[in-house]
């Protein structure tokens, strides 16, 4: 069991839909479990996951954790442990909780401007910025491994949601502020099956997801009575590499395709979501000006990334895929690669040490203590 003292990993699984840069929930769950494994393995990595979406319930929460016999009982010999937070909602509930008792690492998108707070709160001691395409100032996702094949998992989700072998699953992949328009994508797969394709859309719901577009899918699809499946699926659809128990591993391919009604797109979201999606093995048809370079070599833009708004190209994109299995394969495994590559772990790990270390004051350099409990 690791001796050295707690690094508290402060998850907001919800911030992603109403924060502005907020890390998805999985790309935030990748960093922790690569900080334990390669980063400070010396230490212990204690989970805690927010409730709510107010700051009063999260700092309320964080509150209970500071308590002899808590997560935070193991310290360094300055009495401190590290929290390290992945939204700008979990790093002020930590400094409400706890004051600058411990030091605060706040881990967000390239995109994320200064959050501005309400309550007069005092900003975080360090904030790393993450994207898929690494430079000084922006770190990695994650320290990525390749890991084993994806197809026992891919066929035990199939199974359990009764698709057949040879049913073609298209996942509508949607990142808060540049969602697939569903209804389009319905739409769209309606005509396809109407030109003698078999299709299933797959269709992840979260809690936060606005409900009118599913809503208006859902009537569409009523009312046309295609003779298309559609599988909407709540919760328990996490787009990650290492997220098993994920129904986005029944995908064969994806789309993302802005829905014209919604916010704004962030290109830096829409790369992550991207990058999540091609490092489990589902391939993303998406606009080029969505997809970062380094998901996008040659092999790979080929035959995924198309023009902003045109149906036309995602048909064709997505009929080669379908007519051809041999070529799903070889995009499936190219985009894989390249997903991989854009976690440098070298950098990662030099990163996110580097920053663990000045915010705390050779806090992995002393020997821990526990703290005494009267």
């Amino acid at each position: 069991m690791p001796d050295g003292p707690t690094i508290l990993h402060l998850f907001d699984p919800r911030a992603s839909a109403h924060e502005a840069g907020a890390l998805h929930h999985e790309d935030a769950i990748g960093i922790a479990r690569a900080s334990r494994a390669v980063v400070a393995p010396e230490c212990l990595h204690v989970g805690v996951t927010l409730p709510g979406r107010s700051l009063a319930d999260a700092a309320l929460a964080l509150r209970r954790v500071d308590r002899p016999g808590g997560a935070l009982h193991r310290r360094a010999s300055d009495g401190r442990s590290l929290l390290h937070c992945y939204s700008w909602r979990a790093a002020r509930a930590a400094r409400l909780a706890f004051g600058r008792r411990h030091p605060i690492l706040l881990s967000v998108g390239e995109e994320s401007g200064v959050a501005r707070s309400r309550l007069g709160v005092s900003d975080p001691d360090r904030v790393l910025r993450h994207g898929v395409e690494p430079s000084d100032a922006i770190v990695p996702l994650c320290a990525g491994e390749p890991s084993a094949s994806l197809a026992p998992v891919r066929d035990s989700i199939r199974s359990a949601l009764g698709i057949g072998e040879r049913e073609f699953v298209v996942g509508a992949l949607s990142e808060p502020g540049g969602a697939t328009n569903a209804r389009w994508l319905v739409f769209f797969a309606g005509i396809l099956v109407a030109g003698g394709l078999d299709l299933t859309i797959l269709v992840p719901r979260c809690r936060d997801q606005e409900a009118s577009q599913i809503a208006r899918m859902r009537r569409f699809h009523a009312t046309t009575r295609l003779n298309l499946r559609v599988i909407i699926v709540q919760d328990g659809c996490g787009v990650g590499p290492e997220n098993d128990a994920s129904a986005w591993h029944a995908c064969d391919a994806a789309v993302l395709r802005p829905d014209p009604w919604a916010r704004t797109t962030s290109s830096a979201a829409a790369s992550r979501a991207i990058r999540r999606s091609h490092a489990s093995g589902v391939p993303v048809i998406a606009p080029r000006e969505l997809m970062a370079a380094g998901l996008r070599p040659a092999a790979v833009a080929e035959h995924l990334a198309v023009s902003a708004g045109t149906t036309k190209q995602v048909a064709r994109a997505l009929s080669a895929l379908i007519d051809d299995r041999a070529l799903l394969e070889r995009v499936r495994e190219d985009a894989r690669r390249a997903s991989l590559a854009c976690a440098d772990r070298a950098a990662f790990v030099g990163a996110v040490g580097g920053a663990y270390r000045p915010a705390t004051r050779g806090l992995f350099t002393r020997a821990a203590e526990r703290e005494s409990v009267a």
